[in-house]
């Protein structure tokens, strides 16, 4: 398709598989310049283990302080509790393409809609009955909107998740020397609740009765 943007690619040795990061000590060390989903097949001790996932962003406050302050996202990585059911291997499981594209969302900097009548992926609950196959209309138009995309160009989603633009591309150092780096962790947790947490503190959940 003429115009369209690409965002996200699949690398790896293999191309296919998505790398096991069960041996992670620390979550903080996944702040390598790589962004990335992981999978856990033995769960992350710092993270709950109610969990089916988790977006974690890295990024650095700017302007801080004033009416247009926005955290610029230096990286960002999506991690899979393996250690839940998950479809097609188990008919009863969680549907993995849609947790993966709910995260994709969070990765781009998507926020949750509790409006249920919009066509999105971005509701703050999942259930083993949940199926989206692509990015709802509500999502599309937003992430047109984010990144300034006109009507043809968006055919995936994509990786960066900021609508302005620092004077200088932060990196790794400004995130964890500047004193305006910060931590970000959205967990989508399997009973419906979705919890936010800045710099390890809970800011802010959403609980929604599983459909």
């Amino acid at each position: 398709m003429s115009g369209a943007v690409t965002f996200l690619t699949i690398s790896g040795n293999d191309g296919d598989t998505v790398p096991d990061r069960s041996n992670v000590g620390n979550l903080d060390s996944l702040l390598d310049g790589v962004f990335a989903v992981y999978k856990g097949t033995t769960w992350h001790r710092d993270l709950p283990s109610t969990a089916l996932a988790v977006t974690q962003i890295f990024g650095v406050r700017q302007n801080r302080g004033d009416s247009d302050e926005f955290v610029e996202i230096v990286e960002g990585d999506i991690l899979i509790n393996w250690t839940f059911p998950y479809k097609p291997t188990d008919i009863t499981g969680y549907d993995l393409y849609s947790v993966v594209l709910h995260e994709y969302g969070h990765f781009l900097g998507l926020s949750h809609t509790s409006n249920w009548g919009h066509d999105s992926v971005m509701f703050p609950s999942i259930d083993k009955a949940t199926t989206f196959p692509a990015p709802g209309s509500f999502d599309v138009s937003n992430l047109r909107v984010k990144y300034n995309l006109n009507a043809g160009a968006l055919t995936a989603l994509g990786a960066r998740a900021q609508t302005k633009t620092p004077e200088k591309q932060s990196s790794k150092d400004d995130v964890l020397k500047s004193g305006n780096g910060v931590r970000i962790l959205l967990e989508m947790h399997s009973n419906g609740e979705c919890i936010h947490k800045i710099n390890g503190t809970r800011v802010e959940s959403h609980f929604v009765k599983l459909k």
